[in-house]
């Protein structure tokens, strides 16, 4: 099972790739688990509580895979025609490289923190966190990749993380230009990045790509409109589980916070699961 330990601020989590089997440690507060729901008939199973665990938050989530045994025509095909525009302009016209980093050395990660932090801080989401890529990448379990402009500036990067037979969206940036023609021109770069990655995993013997997730109710346009982008790419919406268990007084706390923020959200009511101690 992959899985990753790291802080965010005073909080110690273990983070899990899969949900195979729950942990309890005194050394951790919380637990994160995450488990796209195979085989696909079993979409709309209960997730049954077979160790009778407490205080877990249970959220019933949503993404897309891209289904890499397809051929690459067939995968390009179901592409929506204005994103294969854009693909093709990028790959034939555009200024732009690409490169990738399969074992990314310390400074190589914080070179893409500093990028990624950069975009996070304008979008107001979360930061990177520099030990959990530390943690993945010390298990051979992480890609960097980039696509650069003429000039050698970052126009948009992706992390990625490889789990069984899957690689999956961890992280995706890009530059903030006040430029509208660069703002063209990242928009065609990225959908060029997540081609050549799907690319990449395909030709490695990977099964799927994974989008990283989906809204289950997109509420804003910004949501919607990152919804709307990956199904650009086609694809299979999917279900997945993710978990949080508290370990702790303080992860119990941090639980309780959570499962109060996200009370009215459709994945939390989509859980439907109550866990009795």
């Amino acid at each position: 099972m992959l899985s990753v330990r790291y802080k965010r601020g005073f909080l110690r989590i273990s983070e899990n790739m899969e949900y195979e089997q729950m942990e309890k440690s005194r050394s951790i507060d919380v637990a994160l688990y995450s488990n796209v729901i195979f085989p696909f008939e079993k979409q709309n199973n209960p997730l049954v509580d077979v160790r009778k665990m407490s205080k877990i938050v249970v959220q019933k989530c949503k993404t897309l895979l891209i289904d890499l045994h397809k051929t690459e025509d067939e995968i390009f095909q179901e592409i929506h025609k204005n994103t294969i525009y854009k693909i093709n302009r990028a790959m034939k016209r555009d200024p732009i490289t690409y490169s990738e980093i399969e074992s990314p050395t310390d400074k190589d990660l914080e070179v893409f923190c500093s990028f990624y932090n950069n975009f996070a801080k304008q979008k107001k989401i979360p930061p990177a966190n520099l030990e959990k890529l530390q943690g993945l990448r010390n298990q051979h379990s992480i890609i960097l990749s980039y696509i650069k402009d003429e000039e050698e500036r970052i126009l948009c990067c992706h992390v990625h993380y490889f789990v069984k037979d899957s690689a999956v969206l961890l992280y995706s940036a890009s530059g903030r230009f006040d430029n509208k023609g660069m703002k063209n021109l990242i928009g065609r770069a990225n959908r060029y990045l997540h081609w050549r990655d799907i690319l990449k995993f395909k030709n490695s013997g990977l099964n799927w790509y994974n989008f990283g997730g989906l809204f289950v109710d997109p509420s804003t346009s910004e949501t919607n409109r990152i919804n709307q982008f990956k199904k650009e790419f086609g694809g299979i919406e999917v279900n997945e589980w993710k978990l949080v268990h508290a370990c702790s007084l303080i992860g119990r706390i941090v639980a309780f916070a959570y499962m109060w923020k996200i009370r009215k959200r459709p994945e939390y009511l989509r859980g439907k699961i109550v866990y009795q101690p």
